[in-house]
């Protein structure tokens, strides 16, 4: 047979081989030296990790004998049995960390996939517990929902989301270079949101991606992940699996900083990612070698082998491929949305797309009526699936009722895992405003696509000022979720206040008001630079409104900054009355006071009445009754009154405020 594959080592190491694969393999083993080389090399990484009890210096047939003896290990079933509150229906598969099980969850009563560790073993438990926090912080589409770790019986186990379907490398086969590239893409798109919450996967390889039966690939075992420097604080344990100098990762699809023991970023998994996508292109992978020290040399030295002559893949595609693949990270794309923007940028595609346009074009012009209704069924298209722009964040009902509901379980079980009184009533309430505002953004979304792209009625820039509103609108939905499936019982307690405080759905229609602000940058990283803060300040927003003022603050302060060095002055307008707002919340008046008078003066010369009145209504409270000045109170509330009345109808929660703080004020 020929030299083993990296995924064959680690179904060796774990055991899940059948007796007729694993026969021939070890007689392979017995007659090549390079790949007991590999396995060896294999085999004291895992003992770094904390995977096999194996010392550094086993030799590679000393680490054969233990894999005689862990064959069998976790191999009977376990069907029947109960870990915690889950109770495995069958075996599903097994990896290097452990054994995988469908399992029932009898409190929630769903299906779960539940990862079993081989044995007990403390680093392998705090590793499992790594997957899970690394897990957990994302919450995309393509990428598996994180439920729950524990420990029972003598096990740690880890339980997910249950996909039905099968792994990236399976699905590929067969498929059309456009279909393998669109879900590559959709899988990049999730390694993108694990970036963006400071993760590194480090092992990212078709065979940790599963295409579920829906068509959606999301990415998986992200038990190799590893915190960057500006993610959360790392535990003793989690810094001694991942010490500086240890080769972590499958060999075959490792960026070369791997081998090396350097720091690793998310332009290491954009390698991985590229060597996994240049393999389900040319049916072969990117670098040659008969060996794991040659295949180290090749991958260091950059020396890529030439394309096969019987596979054609456009020459811009290679292009982008041999850029993710470059010898030094600074050299490769400086993200994974970037590396993902430009391999969406097919041309053949874009040529389609003008073809299209024309053709419809011509209709219009040719086939009068008969040409309208061909263009707008073709904008129905676009406006199609609206709830699925919503999924991640919060699931609406009616979307999909058969389907999978990871987040709203995800904060059910967080709201009950508390223990607070009443947690399942407070879901129950929580639950129903975010489905009612959920609807409404679905509905505002559907009728500002069709506005444009159906009906003809209104102009891109119109339609482009209203996403944005509602892309905004969905971060403080996404924020306050995030939260929500973290909850403690002081957030449990504030739950319902919290939900009713997200920013009104309907603003997104008031036209007038969006336009008269300030246009965001048209440098498109300044644009995305706006787009984070506004992002970061939604999560702000969020502590705030669930009673976590000083978390809030800590959270808002440095956004202060980094909008006052990029200049745009809605942004810096925004923050400061949120900053003006929970300052005030814990007692800090004459600080309050400076930050919304700024915020006012700030929003005003920027036109962001919105932010302006928000503002001004804030300082009525904070100098009308927290200072007992209620004349200059009153002043601020005709100020913020007046811009109302040029607001126009609508905006009730703002007009609300102001008569409670004005009533407030008129205390004294």
């Amino acid at each position: 047979m020929e030299c083993l594959d990296a995924n064959l080592v680690q179904d060796l190491m774990s055991g899940s081989l059948d007796d007729g694969a694993r026969t021939t393999v070890m007689a392979h083993l017995d007659s090549c030296s390079d790949c007991r080389e590999m396995l060896g090399v294999v085999a004291r990484t895992a003992s770094i990790l904390g995977d096999l009890a194996l010392a550094e210096t086993v030799a590679p047939e000393r680490t054969l004998d233990s894999l005689d003896t862990r064959a069998g290990v976790r191999a009977a079933s376990l069907t029947g049995q109960s870990f915690g509150r889950y109770n495995v229906v069958e075996r599903l598969g097994a990896g290097a960390m452990g054994v995988v099980y469908r399992a029932d969850d009898r409190e929630l009563g769903r299906p779960v996939a539940l990862k079993l560790l081989h044995r007990p073993d403390t680093a392998l438990t705090e590793r499992l517990v790594r997957e899970a926090r690394s897990m957990a912080q994302v919450n995309h589409p393509n990428v598996v929902t994180v439920f729950d770790v524990g420990v029972a019986n003598g096990s740690t186990y880890l339980a997910m989301e249950l996909v039905a379907g099968k792994n990236l490398r399976e699905w590929q086969h067969g498929k059309s270079a456009r279909d393998v590239s669109e879900a590559y893409i959709a899988a990049g798109q999730g390694l993108a949101a694990a970036h963006a919450a400071g993760i590194v996967h480090r092992d990212f390889k078709p065979d940790n991606v599963i295409v579920g039966d829906d068509g959606r690939p999301r990415v998986t075992d992200f038990g190799l992940a590893s915190a960057q420097a500006s993610s959360l604080p790392s535990s003793v344990g989690d810094l001694a699996l991942t010490q500086e100098g240890s080769v972590v990762g499958t060999p075959a699809y490792m960026a070369p900083e791997q081998f090396t023991g350097g720091n690793l970023d998310a332009r290491t998994d954009q390698f991985s990612f590229c060597v996994s996508l240049y393999e389900a292109l040319y049916g072969e992978r990117p670098f040659a070698a008969d060996s794991l020290a040659h295949l180290i040399e090749a991958v260091s030295a950059g020396r890529m082998r030439e394309p096969p002559a019987r596979v054609r893949v456009p020459a811009w595609l290679r292009k982008v491929l041999l850029r993710g693949l470059a010898t030094r990270r600074e050299d490769r794309f400086s993200t994974m949305e970037d590396l993902l923007a430009v391999l969406a940028r097919d041309p053949a595609r874009q040529r389609r797309r003008a073809l299209i346009g024309a053709a419809l074009a011509g209709l219009l012009l040719a086939g009068g009526a008969f040409g309208q209704r061909a263009l707008q069924r073709s904008g129905a298209i676009l406006c199609r699936n609206v709830g699925e722009r919503l999924a991640a964040v919060w699931e609406a009902p009616g979307v999909d009722p058969a389907g999978p509901r990871p987040r709203r379980d995800a904060v059910r079980a967080a709201f009950v895992a508390t223990g607070a009184h009443h947690a399942g009533d407070v879901f129950d309430r929580t639950a129903t405003i975010l489905d009612g505002y959920a609807k409404r953004w679905i509905d505002m979304y559907g009728e500002t696509c069709e506005a444009t792209h159906v009906r003809g009625e209104q102009s891109a820039e119109v339609l482009d000022l209203r996403m944005d509103c509602l892309n905004r609108n969905r971060d403080s939905l996404r924020a306050l979720t995030d939260l929500f499936a973290k909850a403690d019982a002081e957030i449990v307690g504030k739950a319902v206040a919290a939900a009713n405080a997200l920013p009104e759905v309907a603003r997104c229609a008031d036209v007038a008001v969006l336009r008269a602000v300030l246009p965001p940058p048209r440098d498109p990283q300044a644009r995305e630079q706006v787009a984070r803060l506004r992002a970061r300040s939604a999560e702000a927003r969020a502590l705030g409104d669930a009673g976590r003022w000083q978390q809030g603050i800590a959270q808002a302060r440095p956004l202060l900054d980094e909008a006052t060095q990029l200049g745009y002055e809605p942004v810096v307008a925004e923050i400061l009355a949120l900053l003006g707002w929970l300052d005030g919340m814990i007692g800090g008046s004459e600080r309050s006071v400076a930050e919304s008078e700024q915020a006012v003066w700030a929003a005003e010369a920027t036109r962001h009445d919105e932010v302006a009145a928000d503002a001004a209504i804030n300082l009525v409270a904070s100098v009308g009754y927290q200072l007992a000045r209620p004349e200059e109170g009153e002043r601020w509330g005709r100020f913020a009154d007046a811009i109302l009345k040029r607001m126009g109808p609508g905006h009730e929660r703002l007009r609300a405020w102001l008569a409670n703080n004005r009533g407030s004020s008129r205390l004294y």
